[in-house]
């Protein structure tokens, strides 16, 4: 199998990470064409580590994709991926990654004769802040290339699938949903959760890509909120992550006088230790197909605040956690000092955990690696047997 991806950080580089590590264990040969610029921590670490696992092989060739529309760009990368076909082929399946993956991917698949497979990863169309003009746009050219290019097109949560289906963009025949899936040792980080102590503020956090996306600033402004409702010392905030918007991030803390109260550590390989030190995981971003972050604290047992993305209706199921407006600054704000207020923060904390575990009981039942794995190599299985 082919994997091709452009935007190889945050959650589309950790879906990539996740379905090859496991069509590996499963024994298949997988090849990933991915664009360096994007690239955050975990995946350059996957890169160059990624190769060592078995039984399968994994190997990963480099592609010159870039983020924009760019016409001469793009067409460099689609004659590098037919190289890659050519060169280390035969390939049963091409599976393309979000907008840029998916189209170079699927373009170099029709042209050389390969089933394609596309998972958005939550389509730029479901923004909330872009223009009719470009929705008009970015919606034409899924149509053309989903109709033309596309043999299935994956969805990572059933809203996620809703909302395709609800554009058109593909035959019902060829959309699926399998939704985004965790590797056992993230479930690992709940029992070392469950051996901390939790005492002193109450700390709200996320692990993020720090872009226009996740709206990292309504965060910031929402938890300024939160500390002018709560007696003072009584709440933290803690994001990690690196992206185009940090350095901005940590200027507006600095300017709204916040800086003993947040920290912006930037990224690290270390999510488990982060996870550890929070309460609270809040989820501000503007659009998502299925949050891996959201599924890491759930799994490792925290409770969620989330915008009404995509995929937050799965926070929604657990009682305790709560789901807001996307965009809503102050509702945010409110569901956060809802998570603490009018109790003692002993008090609090314990009932933070209580809806912690109910969220880890649900990840596991819900976020199981090998049941994804499967279900995609169904999918490729299925292109192979009607392609011949």
């Amino acid at each position: 199998m082919l994997q091709v991806v452009e935007a190889t950080g945050a959650g589309v580089g950790r879906h990539v990470r996740t379905l090859s590590e496991g069509l590996v264990e499963a024994g298949h040969e997988v090849v990933v064409a991915y664009a360096k610029p994007r690239a955050d921590g975990a995946f350059r670490e996957f890169v160059a580590t990624g190769s060592e696992r078995g039984p399968g092989t994994l190997r990963f060739v480099p592609i010159e994709a870039v983020r924009p529309v760019a016409p001469v760009s793009d067409a460099r990368a689609v004659r590098q991926v037919l190289r890659i076909l050519r060169r280390e082929g035969p390939f049963d399946v091409v599976h393309g990654h979000s907008s840029k993956g998916g189209a170079i991917g699927r373009i170099a698949a029709l042209l050389g004769r390969v089933p394609a497979v596309y998972t958005p990863h939550s389509m730029i169309v479901s923004s909330p802040d872009i223009s009719r003009r470009k929705s008009l746009v970015y919606t034409a050219a899924e149509r053309a290339l989903g109709y033309g290019a596309t043999a299935a097109l994956i969805a990572v949560s059933q809203d996620e699938a809703d909302f395709i289906r609800s554009l058109k963009v593909v035959s019902k025949g060829r959309l699926k949903v399998i939704p985004n899936a965790l590797r056992p040792e993230d479930f690992a980080v709940f029992d070392r959760r469950r051996g901390v102590e939790r005492e002193g503020p109450v700390v709200f956090g996320s692990t993020m890509r720090f872009s226009e996306q996740k709206a990292p600033q309504n965060l910031i402004e929402a938890f300024r909120r939160v500390r002018e409702r709560l007696p003072k010392g009584s709440v933290r905030l803690e994001v990690a992550g690196d992206g185009e918007l940090l350095p901005g991030c940590r200027r507006l803390v600095a300017k709204l006088d916040l800086e003993e109260e947040v920290s912006l550590p930037g990224w690290s390989s270390r999510v488990g230790d982060f996870l550890c030190r929070l309460d609270v995981f809040v989820v501000s971003s503007l659009y998502e197909g299925l949050s891996y972050s959201m599924m890491e604290a759930m799994a490792a047992g925290l409770p969620v605040v989330s915008t009404a993305v995509f995929g937050s209706g799965l926070v929604g199921e657990v009682e305790g956690n709560r789901v807001v407006e996307v965009g809503n600054v102050e509702e945010l704000a409110g569901a956060m000092v809802g998570m603490c207020a009018g109790r003692s923060p002993d008090e609090a904390l314990r009932e933070l955990a209580r809806v912690g575990e109910r969220n880890h009981r649900f990840a596991r039942e819900n976020f199981d690696q090998r049941l994804a794995t499967e279900r995609t190599v169904g999918v490729y299985r299925e292109l192979v047997r009607t392609s011949r």
